[in-house]
């Protein structure tokens, strides 16, 4: 009976996050109804194309929550931006540095496929505590880079930015970012048969190890697709002529956002590899659970490449 806790747990990582959604927008999302905003913030606060007010419906209780704080985490970063731009390099910048770090946990906490892609390689791959924490920032970090550099490449191209153009690349990347991951998915998945062809029981153990190789694949595959909440607070910041601080809120950001995806990583790490431990009194059992594991890791990547990737065509 022990074994099965940490055999569902795993999964469960995987499966909790394996349904992204766009996160929620920080500063352009429409507010509640019970909010007012004065003209002047009407103007600034625009709703994002892609989403609407039907998208957020029958989502409550545990997600509820974090797009409620979020919402709250926007308007007191709404009002450090527009203090910056009246009295910049004041207590409001580094204000809004802290919410910045605080959005990007509970921002990461929510769906995504960040997330999901970080629990299902470490339940292919056998990994350890400090490769879940370099994975988790290296997935943040591609996905905050690749938001900074479209809005940077509009503004210099472009002579400006705006969230039209920024979906209009965004969709060019979309494709490709999710094609590839279903591609890795598929080499992971080859690789596992593969293995399992050319070992033998007493190898197993040392079978499907996690690579940088891999890591850095992954991460270059899901960084592709922009941060649309890192790249909404530089136009947002672009906006208001404080673009240096929309930046500057890039660096906490990316590590709050790594924070929430490591440790979901090492939570995975932890739960398989204290699955595999209570597995060793039987090799059979062993054997048996590593493959499932690897198989279902692989399979998991697979599934959410193609969900993105037909989801986005269709």
């Amino acid at each position: 009976m022990k074994i099965i806790l940490p055999l569902l747990l795993s999964p469960l990582f995987c499966l909790l996050f394996i349904s992204p959604v766009p996160g929620q927008n920080p500063f352009l999302t429409p507010p509640s109804q019970d909010q007012k905003h004065s003209p002047r913030d009407r103007e600034d606060i625009r709703q994002d194309p892609r989403q609407s007010s039907a998208s957020l419906k029958g989502r409550s209780g545990f997600f509820s929550k974090f797009l409620s704080l979020q919402r709250e985490l926007r308007q007191k970063m709404t009002g450090y931006a527009r203090q910056i731009q009246e009295n910049p390099f004041g207590l409001a910048t580094w204000q809004l540095m802290v919410f910045s770090l605080f959005y990007g946990i509970i921002h990461a906490a929510g769906p995504g496929h960040g997330k999901s892609i970080v629990c299902s390689y470490f339940l292919s791959r056998r990994g350890t505590m400090k490769q879940a924490l370099m994975f988790g920032n290296m997935v943040t970090a591609t996905h905050i880079l690749s938001a900074t550099v479209i809005v940077l490449g509009l503004y210099w191209i472009l002579g400006g930015a705006n969230i039209v153009a920024f979906h209009a690349a965004e969709k060019r990347l979309e494709s490709a970012s999710y094609l590839m991951i279903m591609l890795i998915g598929v080499f992971l998945l080859a690789r596992t048969l593969l293995d399992w062809r050319k070992a033998d029981h007493h190898e197993t153990e040392r079978c499907a190890p996690a690579s940088s190789r891999d890591m850095l694949s992954l991460s270059l595959a899901t960084g592709l697709m922009p941060c649309p909440g890192a790249a909404l607070i530089l136009l947002f910041t672009l906006s208001l002529d404080v673009f240096w601080a929309g930046l500057a809120a890039m660096l906490p950001l990316a590590i709050g956002m790594g924070l929430t995806a490591s440790a979901l990583g090492m939570a995975t790490v932890g739960s398989t590899q204290y699955a595999l431990q209570l597995s060793r009194r039987s090799k059979r059992a062993f054997v048996v659970l590593h493959r499932c594991f690897a198989f279902l890791g692989a399979l998991l990547v697979i599934l959410l490449g193609a969900s993105l990737y037909f989801g986005a065509r269709f």
